[in-house]
């Protein structure tokens, strides 16, 4: 994988899903879909290993930048839980791509719906764990609710893994542009 290509598309991304949270949202709720996250899976669908696990760092590092916490008129970043969400939505990903048929738009859909999952737990798990700690360190208060957030985090699943078979689609197109080097292997190990 070049990593200019993915790096301008990671910016373009970034900037789609900052600029089109409003304008996509559903709800009061404020249920947005992750366009950060159908991109992670096509990296991670498409790279070598080591290349997605560093790729899905810093998208999920990015995210949590992008995510605040509101505590009164505070808002809060915390470093950390997306970061380790994608590595693991990642490596969940890398699993999968070899029992599935990559170039498929619904494929894309598919190991999104899965990698959110698995990411979301491990957001809300992380996101309540400080919660807990914050009992004992007061400043860890970021007055999270884990039954709020993980229904919240469900319905934005659903309309990512929605807006996934278009985007798949998309980015299947622009695969020869990453320069991917990534070759299933066919045939017994060696």
């Amino acid at each position: 994988m070049t990593w200019p290509t993915f790096a301008f598309f990671l910016y373009f991304v970034l900037a789609v899903e900052i600029g089109l949270r409003d304008a996509l949202s559903i709800g009061t709720m404020g249920i947005a879909p992750s366009f950060m996250l159908v991109y992670l899976v096509f990296i991670a669908s498409n790279a070598r290993v080591w290349t997605a696990v560093w790729a899905a760092l810093i998208i999920g590092v990015l995210v949590d930048l992008t995510s605040t916490y509101v505590v009164g008129a505070d808002p809060r970043v915390v470093l950390g839980p997306n970061a380790i969400g994608f590595i693991v939505g990642a490596l969940l990903t890398i699993e999968l791509r070899s029992v599935l048929y990559r170039r498929h738009p619904l494929t894309i859909a598919v190991q999104t719906l899965l990698a959110g999952i698995a990411v979301h737990l491990i957001v809300a798990f992380l996101l309540s764990m400080r919660q807990v700690m914050s009992r004992f360190v007061p400043a860890y208060d970021i007055g999270f609710s884990p039954g709020d957030d993980l229904v919240l985090r469900f319905f934005c699943l659903l309309y990512t893994v929605v807006l996934a078979v278009p985007l798949g689609f998309v980015f299947n197109r622009l695969a020869p542009l990453f320069n991917f080097e990534f070759r299933p292997r066919i045939g017994p190990a060696r």
